[in-house]
């Protein structure tokens, strides 16, 4: 019989959680690369204005630029228009 090779599944996990007052949104913190930890303590939620939030996996780097740039999105649409951008128009972006 061969023997079966084990399957090491990594990941990032994110969740966001719906309730009448909002939503409640978590991710890990661990950045690997294969099966090592290459960093224990990686922000992956972002605060992107008072009304939106994002998770991110992937890249550490793409995800930062990502946040970065969907704030300064949001900020600027705000001061043009003196309203915020739903959470609708954020996530057509």
């Amino acid at each position: 019989m061969p023997i079966e090779s084990e399957v090491i599944k990594t990941g990032t996990s994110t969740v966001g959680i719906t309730f009448d007052g909002g939503v409640v949104v978590g991710a890990d913190h661990r950045a690997t690369m294969g099966n090592f930890i290459a960093n224990k303590n990686v922000k992956k939620l972002f605060q992107i204005s008072g009304r939106v939030a994002l998770t991110t996996a992937g890249l550490v780097g793409h995800a930062q630029s990502l946040a970065r740039m969907l704030s300064a999105e949001l900020s600027l649409y705000e001061l043009k228009r003196n309203t915020p951008m739903t959470v609708r128009g954020a996530a057509t972006l």
